[in-house]
């Protein structure tokens, strides 16, 4: 059937419902017969959300002990921002630990409990640590973490009570501080994703009709690429081929960035993010030692040590001060909190490799092949990816637009699905009793109306292939508390109808 026909299908049985729309104005229309034609009204007093798959991958490394309790004590911000009891969620927690260099526990599992950290000195530099409290655990790498006895999904829906919720991911984001210092968050992200197929450690993470989203969560940048070989394009066509489709796909990074960029950061006098590094440490170091040349210590001052340290290109054995040693030799180090406890110490080093990924990420979600653009989109735009900084006080804020932004999409699933070679057919209006506003169709995703995807589902029993149409609202367009959504369409679907009128076969007679 041809496009114009179509229309004047549609706007028939849009007259015929000329009730429901509260139109009194009288119209004419070409009578057009259909043939195996099939009108949908569909009206949905409340819309359900998405479901959703959540995982949180958590850097289990020596200085995120305090970031995970973040995560923990603010959680609720991100039930809060689920609508929680209208959706259909399932949350889970794996490390970014892939038993690279890990020496405190079996390399080949995965290691729980907090290591206890000694700093000295006037500048409070690293001196030593407390192992005693790391354990072995049973978990191999990439599996979810949990607490024993407990199931490693979480279900958020309307059969959970938040609060049990909430105190089921605490248990399972403290993944402790006793994690290798090689943190590979993205290919702990891809390894608990393989194992979320049949067979594997996670199986049943993965449902086919949910949304992915992976919330990477670390205080400095992602090694995969390098130890792994990898590239973050390799990470994103996993994605692709594990949901099938990246439009299935949201991302969310939470690391060492100030306004979507990677770099050294640290939690302000507001409690949010600045780039502004105040580290005394950094700013003053201590001086370099009594002698710029020496044998052996015992020429040096007490306290000082006689080590090689390069000064304006030369390097020799000098008199330092340990301070000075641990500084001016490894200047990088100045800028973690792992190496130095001082009250203004920067708290994150950038997230190189998870702002790319996330970057690219969105890009090629939203259909651009070539494109590294920031995450940040214009409204009316889905949002598939979004970037905060680790160095704030309160994760609440973040916490609740991942939820809000990324997990709680307003979308509606049509079922019977409309014609895919008909989408501005689809006449949509929002409201309450009789006072509705109809939304406009946008095919390329941009604006404050709707706008349809079409995929292709493989039924898991039938194995039959069938046409999921979705119906997104842009924009903020979805219906506010109490509103109703009322569809019309056509669709694909055949049914067999009573033809009426001038549509009735003629009978001849005998």
């Amino acid at each position: 059937m041809e496009h114009g026909t179509r229309g004047r299908a549609i706007l028939g049985a849009l007259g015929a419902t000329a009730g429901l729309w509260g139109c009194q104005q009288d119209y004419l229309f070409d009578q057009v017969c259909p043939v195996q034609l099939s009108e949908v009204q569909r009206e949905e007093p409340a819309l359900a959300p998405t479901p959703a798959d959540i995982l949180f991958v958590v850097d289990n490394s020596g200085s995120m002990a305090d970031e995970q309790e973040n995560l923990a004590q603010n959680f609720q911000a991100f039930i809060d921002g689920l609508n929680a009891g209208t959706g259909d969620y399932q949350l889970a927690v794996v490390s970014t630990d892939q038993g690279r260099g890990n020496d405190r526990c079996n390399a080949d599992t995965e290691c729980g409990g907090l290591a206890e950290f000694f700093f000295e000195g006037p500048y409070r530099y690293w001196n030593d640590e407390d192992r005693s409290g790391c354990t072995t655990l049973p978990t191999e790498h990439g599996c979810f973490r949990r607490p024993a006895e407990q199931t490693p999904v979480i279900a958020i829906n309307d059969q959970t009570a938040p609060e049990d919720v909430v105190a089921r991911f605490q248990d399972a984001v403290r993944v402790g501080s006793c994690g290798t210092g090689t943190e590979e968050g993205l290919q702990a992200m891809q390894q608990a994703l393989r194992f979320a197929e049949p067979g594997g450690c996670n199986a049943g993470f993965l449902r086919p009709d949910a949304n992915l989203v992976v919330v990477l969560v670390s205080d400095e940048p992602d090694q995969s690429l390098e130890r792994q070989g990898a590239t973050v394009d390799g990470f994103i066509d996993e994605l692709a081929r594990i949901k099938g489709s990246l439009d299935r796909v949201r991302v969310a990074v939470i690391g060492g960035t100030v306004d979507g960029e990677a770099v050294d950061c640290r939690a302000g006098a507001d409690g949010e993010a600045t780039a502004e590094c105040g580290a005394t440490v950094c700013e003053s170091p201590p001086p370099t030692g009594s002698l710029d040349r020496c044998s052996d210590p015992s020429i040096c001052e007490a306290g000082e040590v006689c080590a090689p340290l390069a000064v304006n290109g030369v390097e020799r054995n000098r008199c330092l001060n340990p301070e000075a040693e641990w500084v001016l030799v490894n200047p990088d180090w100045c800028r973690s909190c792992s190496y130095y406890a001082v009250d203004d110490c920067c708290g994150a080093e950038p997230a190189n490799g998870y702002v790319e990924f996330a970057r690219r990420f969105g890009a090629r979600a939203r259909g651009d092949p070539a494109g590294t653009e920031s995450c940040q989109v214009e409204p009316g735009r889905t949002t598939y990816c979004l970037i905060d900084s680790i160095c704030q006080d309160d994760f609440s804020r973040t916490l609740n637009q991942i939820a809000r932004e990324l997990v709680a999409t307003d979308e509606l699933v049509l079922e019977p699905p409309a014609d895919p070679d008909y989408p501005e057919g689809v006449v949509v209006e929002v409201g309450r009793e009789d006072r509705f506003r109809r939304l406009v169709y946008s095919e390329d995703g941009t604006g404050g109306g709707f706008t349809l995807d079409f995929e292709e589902v493989e039924d898991p029993d039938s194995g039959q292939t069938t046409v999921r149409s979705t119906l997104r609202f842009l924009g903020g367009s979805g219906p506010a508390e109490g509103e109703v959504v009322r569809v019309f369409y056509v669709t694909p679907q055949t049914q067999e109808r009573e033809l009426v009128g001038a549509c009735a076969p003629v009978d001849a007679g005998p």
